[in-house]
């Protein structure tokens, strides 16, 4: 009997232990994405004469000689993986010189290896990370990039469990219509726009009932009370995180602490989610966001963030824009032609090697692969302001 008890509690112990170190392991990694040491160097480009371009080119150059064995862009046990091999893929693809699959294995070799992490419900995620909406946007986003008729099958499963994971809980009225990290967890603007943005790369229509409910949803991340119908929306047109509360979490001092002060990121991520639903310009939402945006221009920080999602709020801002057909600002400083200024000031921030980082490690923008395929996704939407080239 006290044989048994001891064996009993020895295995107790070794589980226990077990599970401790399987803890440490996950706390000390998480937020950590981790890459191989590359065993070349970034090869060097032949300049151009266009400044634009070779700088997109150098970073291209640089995340190259980052691909892990297995065609990813981490190696982590608990790293968002496809989220990662998918924001290269995408900003490549989608750079003035796209290259081709068949003329670049390398590159097919990333999209199988997105494809590779598709799981039965469609999505597209790493199961040990609950972000598998932010994930399969992102990959969706790739592989449309890629070849949307050869992977339609794939877009069209992981299209189904977006759809699936849109919040339309009637017992939380504000957040329907939203999307969130994943299933379950509560909506949030970041998460809604990447829906959008991944949902119409995919080929849904602009008044398809899923990006339209999602709209309403953005509508309520809106400081902007004519149209936002919850008590704390204020009147300056910018947007925040999420319905009563978000990341700048300074309140508005006019307001007596009643509202949240808007931020750069969310309000270009509010109007480009208006603009993928087809909402107009003399909208009043619209309206509202861009006269945020003219009185509250910078392309050296994220507006009432400083330089916390510097690099992301770079791609939102020239996607959003860009995607708006907006080539100035009126500022109150004077026009401004914001692809040409944003342009010099991301070439400005490029490292030696081709890449970027940020000194401000929220939001993983302290790893030079994510932010590196933010600046390149970047400085094709300026360039294509700048050429005129669609």
């Amino acid at each position: 009997m006290w044989r048994l008890i001891r064996k009993i509690a020895i295995v107790t112990i070794v589980v226990i232990a077990l599970l401790a170190v399987a803890a440490w392991i996950t706390w000390s990694t998480v937020g950590k994405i981790h890459h191989s040491k590359p065993k070349v160097t970034p090869a060097a480009i032949i300049p151009s004469g266009d400044a634009v371009l070779d700088s997109i080119r150098r970073g291209i150059e640089f995340v190259k000689v980052y691909q892990e064995d297995d065609g990813q862009f981490s190696c982590g046990l608990v790293d968002p993986k496809p989220a990662f091999t998918a924001m290269v893929v995408e900003a490549i693809l989608s750079s003035p010189e796209a290259p081709s699959l068949k003329d670049n294995p390398w590159l097919q070799k990333a999209v199988d290896a997105i494809l590779a992490c598709q799981q039965e419900n469609g999505g597209i995620y790493t199961p040990r990370i609950p972000i598998g909406n932010y994930c399969t946007c992102v990959s969706i986003m790739a592989l449309a990039a890629a070849n949307e008729e050869l992977y339609r099958p794939q877009i069209k499963r992981a299209t189904a469990y977006l759809l699936g994971i849109q919040w339309n809980d009637q017992a939380k009225p504000d957040d329907s219509g939203g999307f969130g990290y994943s299933s379950g967890s509560r909506p949030d603007l970041s998460n809604t726009v990447m829906a959008i943005e991944a949902l119409r790369s995919a080929g849904l229509a602009a008044d398809d009932p899923a990006i339209q409910n999602a709209v309403k949803f953005v509508s309520k991340c809106q400081n902007c009370s004519e149209t936002n119908p919850l008590n704390w929306a204020l009147d300056d047109g910018g947007f925040i995180y999420k319905p009563a509360s978000s990341d700048s979490t300074e309140r508005d001092k006019q307001a007596k602490g009643r509202g949240f002060k808007s931020y750069g990121t969310m309000t270009y991520a509010g109007l480009l989610s208006m603009v993928y639903a087809n909402i107009g310009p003399d909208d009043m939402r619209v309206k509202s966001a861009m006269a945020w945006i003219d009185g509250n221009y910078s392309v050296h920080e994220n507006v009432a963030m400083g330089n916390a999602g510097l690099f992301y709020y770079y791609r939102m801002m020239s996607k959003a824009l860009s995607t708006a057909s907006v080539k100035t600002l009126k500022t109150a400083t004077g026009d401004k032609d914001w692809a040409q200024e944003m342009a010099a000031a991301i070439i400005e921030k490029q490292q030696p090697d081709g890449s970027w980082v940020n000194t401000n490690a929220a939001w993983m923008e302290s790893d030079p692969i994510l932010v590196t395929a933010y600046c390149v996704r970047a400085l094709s939407f300026c360039r294509g302001v700048i050429t005129g080239a669609k």
